[in-house]
């Protein structure tokens, strides 16, 4: 919009005016891409640096994930057989209930603190 000329007409006052204001928006906006790349680089690299410190906790939550991925799956695979064979829907039911003590003692396992530090 700022390079249409055709929708606005400007006498040669104006037409300054917008040339300057695009230059000082296109300077800005170079500031602040730069000013960007030096946050990134300042302010990722040591919260990663951070975060790798505590490796058992990620482990953790990796932990924690596959489980609840676990019991994800596990109640669907009953769902699909609830009207199915009475012994695969009892094997099913089976697998949920370890799934979800997995999952729960996965969730014991995490600092109550966690999802304050942890995405």
């Amino acid at each position: 919009l700022l390079d249409s000329q055709d929708y606005f007409k400007f006498d040669q006052k104006e037409d300054y005016v917008h040339q300057r204001f695009r230059r000082c928006v296109m300077g800005m906006l170079q500031l602040g891409e730069e000013h960007q790349a030096c946050a990134k680089g300042s302010l990722d690299e040591p919260l990663k640096k951070y975060v790798k410190m505590f490796s058992g906790v990620n482990e953790e939550v990796r932990r924690h994930e596959r489980a609840a991925t676990d019991v994800d799956k596990a109640r669907e695979r009953l769902e699909k057989l609830a009207y199915g064979d009475p012994g695969k829907k009892d094997k099913a039911e089976r697998a949920l209930n370890e799934a979800e003590a997995r999952w729960n003692a996965a969730n014991d396992s995490l600092p109550p603190e966690l999802p304050q530090v942890h995405d």
